[in-house]
Parts: C-alpha cells; structure tokens; sequence
C-alpha cells in the first residue's frame, strides 16, 4: 500500500500550531474488485493547545478555498488534536482550516488552509 499523505498548516492565536492532513490510501484489489463507497474519509491531526482555559476545537471544510460550507461545518470536536472526518463525497477537492476556542466562548483565527481531493 502507498504511504498516506501528509500536509501541515500553521495556525494562529491560541497556540494551534500545526494542522496534518492524513489520507489513507486502499491496498490493492484482490482477484475480485471490492465495492466502492461514494464517500471516503481523511484524517487531521495537529498540535496540540496548551491554554489552561482551552475548550477544544472546531474544524472548518468545503470545497472550495476559504469557503468552508460543506454539510457538517464546522465540525466542533472538542479537546483532541486527532480527528477523522468522514461521509465526504469522492472525486472532490476539500479545503480544510482548524480554530480554538476557550471556555469563555472566544475562538482563535483560523489556522492556514490545506487541501485534500478525495479519490
């Protein structure tokens, strides 16, 4: 199987420091082909925040740059720095961006974009 992809983003405010787009790719087809799903998944993870007052984070994707109205955005995921978005379409290009927000309800800038297609 290929190695997954790997993109990184810097953030801003709130100490988010690093965004990492991780895709995985399928192994290759046994003598029968497999069904294929009309969705597919990528998974982000990214430094961690060290706020004491840090509530969690919220990721924002679409499918084009800097408009992030896809279904389900933003994603609120709490205090992880790993995540794996899944239901999104194949054959699209997504561009994704991460925020932190503290307990007081203030959120961060948004973090630099990346982009991934999913195939």
């Amino acid at each position: 199987p290929a190695e997954p992809w790997i993109y990184r983003i810097t953030a801003t405010l709130l100490a988010c420091s690093r965004l990492t787009v991780r895709c995985s790719t399928p192994s290759a087809p046994s003598s029968s082909p497999p069904s294929v799903s009309s969705t597919g998944s990528v998974t982000l993870s990214w430094s961690a925040n060290a706020e004491n007052d840090l509530a969690g984070y919220k990721i924002y994707f679409g499918t084009s740059s800097g408009n992030y109205t896809s279904p389900g955005s933003p994603t609120v995921i709490g205090k992880v720095s790993t995540y794996t978005l899944t239901g999104l379409q194949r054959n699209t290009t997504y561009f994704f961006a991460l925020s932190a927000y503290d307990n007081a309800g203030n959120e961060s800038a948004l973090s630099a974009e990346t982009s991934k297609s999913i195939l």
